[in-house]
């Protein structure tokens, strides 16, 4: 009898292990992402930012890579695909979730002319767009002429056949309710005697763009661009982007040419016009890089070399601790879109030369600077944070210059009282790269000042800049 009693004992003891480790896992989690997150930052004195020691800081890293690494083996291993892609010079095998994922859930629909896969993108062959039938404004204008403009206007509304297929059965509803995908979906018509006045060859993107002056979800865009290039195995340089959308002239309209090959907009599509071959591309919203819980995000170090060889951007900054590049972004007033015609940004820093002056007293011999990246061309940008070696800014848009940064960089990041830390898109994107990382959130209603502008206590910066410098350096420099 004793011997029955046992198996179930065993796999109850199993049960117990598996549990117990999950959740040892789920605390070195929450130690990763939280570790280094003030406690209070200023209690009474205002200066007080508590964090876990160097050497534990150390350790943590070294778990944090781990965690990256078995994340990154676990996507891999539920795929049962074998999508050889040869990009960029490099021959691999597409096999990180969510891709992956994707892949093996792709539906062929309406006779083979319509792929859905994982009901997040789309591929179309020979498809026709009636552009009688997309109703709206054309988009491209300046925005000096459509200040004040609504939202709304700058969104076409398609109407059944705007996009059609030579088949017999339209796709079936495949998208979630938020997707502009379903809206498109729902434009879906089959056709078989078709006028045809002009076609495009090669691959097409069909993006639907949403906040498309804002740097980060623009990355969205442009990262899930990306992927559609690599799944699909295609040259930047052989990729055309149609914009399906009515939004005016826009800052981060011309870093779409330099990725990839052109693009166009739906709105100036003078006659029915045929893309041989057209995808979809995910919604931004639904980009992983927008999913801020991930332990990764796949295919980001390749991304990083993506984006910088277009720019032609060089990627060989070495770490010199004897002189660190330390920058400082600024957030400023500036007229973006139609809809903030003032031009009025919040999240700014009220003592900027203060903060500057101190940074240079702690690091003395070191590059200090701070700049307004907004005001540059993407390629300058770019050249700035891919040989900076700490990064401090206000979150905000321009923090997305995380992800271009050396892989041996620092973050700094800076919250006012009214903006919750719960915003933690650039912590995410720190943590997917392995990069160091640390926090501040203002407590005290008095650092607020008027306009939107912060006072960030210059001390509490060099603290914490030496303690990030204190990570990334080994401690004959430090």
């Amino acid at each position: 009898m004793a011997s029955c009693f046992r198996i179930p004992y065993r796999k109850l003891f199993k049960f117990i292990v598996l549990f117990y480790l999950l959740l040892l896992g789920a605390l070195v989690f929450a130690w990763k992402s939280y570790g280094a997150v003030p406690l209070r930052d200023f209690l009474s004195s205002g200066h007080a930012v508590v964090t876990v020691s160097k050497d534990v800081g150390r350790v943590r890293g070294a778990v944090q890579s781990s965690i990256i690494d078995m994340a990154q083996a676990e996507g891999q291993r539920g795929c049962d695909i074998k999508h050889k892609v040869s990009f960029m010079n490099q021959t691999m095998i597409i096999n990180q979730d969510p891709v992956c994922g994707w892949l093996k859930a792709a539906k062929v629909e309406s006779e083979g002319q319509f792929v859905n896969y994982g009901s997040q993108f789309a591929r179309l062959h020979n498809v026709i767009i009636d552009p009688s039938l997309g109703i709206g404004r054309k988009g491209g204008e300046s925005i000096s002429t459509v200040l004040n403009q609504r939202e709304e206007d700058e969104y076409l509304n398609l109407k059944n056949g705007y996009f059609s297929l030579d088949c017999d059965t339209p796709p079936g509803i495949g998208f979630g309710g938020k997707d502009h995908l379903r809206n498109w979906n729902n434009a879906v018509s089959c056709k078989k005697d078709r006028a045809v006045t002009k076609r495009v060859k090669g691959m097409t993107l069909a993006v639907m763009r949403y906040e498309y002056v804002n740097l980060y979800h623009t990355m969205t865009d442009y990262y899930n661009a990306f992927l559609m290039m690599l799944v699909f195995d295609q040259h930047p340089d052989n990729v055309t982007v149609l914009w399906v959308d009515a939004h005016p002239q826009g800052g981060l309209d011309e870093t779409w040419n330099v990725l990839f090959g052109e693009t166009k907009r739906a709105g100036l599509l003078e006659a029915a016009t045929q893309f041989d071959d057209m995808v979809w591309s995910v919604m931004g919203y639904n980009s992983p890089l927008n999913s801020h819980y991930r332990p990764f995000v796949p295919y980001l170090e390749l991304f990083r070399q993506f984006f910088l060889s277009r720019h032609k951007v060089k990627t060989t900054k070495q770490l010199n601790c004897n002189k660190l590049n330390v920058m400082f972004i600024w957030r400023r007033d500036y007229v973006a879109h139609p809809r903030n015609p003032k031009g009025l940004v919040k999240r700014k820093i009220k003592n900027e030369d203060e903060i500057i002056a101190n940074m240079h007293n702690i690091l003395p011999g070191h590059n200090i600077t701070g700049v307004q990246l907004d005001v540059l061309p993407m390629k300058q940008q770019l050249e700035l944070i891919a040989n900076t070696d700490i990064l401090l800014g206000m979150h905000g848009a321009g923090m997305s210059h995380t992800l271009f940064l050396p892989k041996h960089a620092g973050v700094l990041e800076f919250y006012p009282i009214y903006w919750t830390q719960a915003n933690r898109h650039f912590r995410a994107m720190a943590s997917w790269r392995g990069l160091r990382y640390q926090t501040w959130q203002n407590y005290d209603g008095q650092n607020e000042k008027e306009n939107y502008f912060t006072y960030i206590p210059p001390k509490t910066v060099n603290q914490m800049l030496l303690e990030v410098k204190g990570k990334i350096c080994p401690p004959s420099v430090r």
